[in-house]
């Protein structure tokens, strides 16, 4: 069965709790405040906004111990052909050294910045075209790189008043460049680009797809023991997967998991990773980093939940497909209500009622 209202309770159960939302806006809301205010970075720092899942709302809460994760980009004026990208990160040292002294860290392609119970990425870019400038500018104004509605429904209309107010040979979301300190190089990424493929996917998937993609999260995390696929490369497979035209989480839980076997069966079979392209970067496969190993032990899980989400959909008695569901997702799936016995008869007694 569907079981529609108890996958809603699963998802409000499973997604970022209030009190973490609250922390994780106060976060970057200070960061973003810093940065574009900062008496020497405020000359470079043309714009910030956030990515990643909980800018796109397909993120879970963080499992014990662990803090919430939000990625805050900073679009800046920096010359990527003549900045290595070690000096390009190091630029932003002496700002963290006054805001966050010991509570930042270096990372391959960013700085980590620990706020209580948050770990904020800060991701400087070098500077993009003037097309991609006057996109950040106008959705800047426009709220777009807030956050996104539960239901997609807010940034939808946000992203169609954009695409409205640009002309089409504006609207070209082009890469950004990151700098990877590690490798020494600067890498595109197109974050407005996977923005503007959430929301469109979650519109034509009748607001399924966000709730599907924790589904889809969640489940690895409890059922799954590798570590990969996790994070942006999990929500791709499930973006590339998830059918269009849904109507309920059950539906796109099974089906995208049905999906992923037929997609990727020869790629099993052959001991291959597929390859599957970036939103906005063509030459960048999502999967690049991902063992022929690793998506071998992840596609065989899936092979098996997939007939246990089906059997659970396909169960007419809501009971049975309760205790299916939750041995799929554990036990932050409810259970069905449980009635206690009867054991006296109602007696009425006798008298005039108003």
């Amino acid at each position: 069965m569907k079981a529609s209202s108890y996958f809603s309770d699963l998802v409000a159960a499973i997604q970022l709790p209030d009190d973490l939302r609250q922390a994780a806006q106060k976060a970057h809301t200070d960061l973003r405040a810093l940065l574009e205010n900062d008496d020497d970075l405020k000359q470079i720092v043309t714009t910030t906004f956030l990515q990643g899942s909980y800018k796109r709302h397909t993120g879970t809460k963080p499992a014990k111990g662990e803090n919430a994760d939000v990625d805050v980009v900073a679009v800046t004026t920096i010359n990527r052909a003549q900045t290595a990208p070690g000096v390009a990160l190091n630029t932003f040292k002496p700002f963290l050294e006054k805001h966050y002294k010991g509570r930042y860290r270096p990372q391959g392609r960013s700085w980590g910045i620990t706020v209580g119970k948050i770990d904020l990425d800060l991701v400087p870019t070098s500077a993009p075209g003037q097309a991609t400038q006057l996109i950040l500018k106008e959705a800047a104004s426009s709220k777009f790189f807030d956050e996104l509605g539960v239901d997609g429904g807010v940034d939808l209309g946000r992203l169609q008043e954009l695409r409205k107010a640009a002309t089409p040979e504006k609207w070209r979301p082009d890469a950004l460049w990151i700098p990877d300190r590690e490798a020494k190089i600067w890498r595109e990424t197109n974050p407005i680009a996977q923005i503007d493929a959430t929301v469109d996917k979650n519109d034509a998937t009748n607001g399924c797809y966000l709730g599907t993609v924790k589904l889809i999260k969640w489940w690895r995390r409890i059922a799954y023991a590798g570590k990969h696929p996790k994070g942006y490369p999990l929500e791709h497979i499930t973006w590339m997967n998830c059918p269009d035209g849904i109507e309920s989480l059950a539906e796109g839980f099974t089906r995208t998991a049905e999906s992923v076997v037929r997609a990727y069966k020869a790629d099993r079979a052959t001991q291959r990773v597929p390859s599957l392209q970036d939103h906005g970067v063509r030459s960048h496969n999502v999967l690049a980093r991902l063992s022929p190993e690793d998506f071998a032990a992840f596609f065989d899980e899936v092979v098996v939940v997939a007939k246990a989400a089906r059997a659970a959909l396909d169960e007419p008695d809501l009971e049975k497909s309760v205790r299916q569901w939750r041995a799929i997702f554990g036990p932050e799936f409810p259970e069905t209500p449980k009635y206690s016995e009867r054991k006296a008869v109602t007696s009425v007694v006798p008298g005039r009622f108003a």
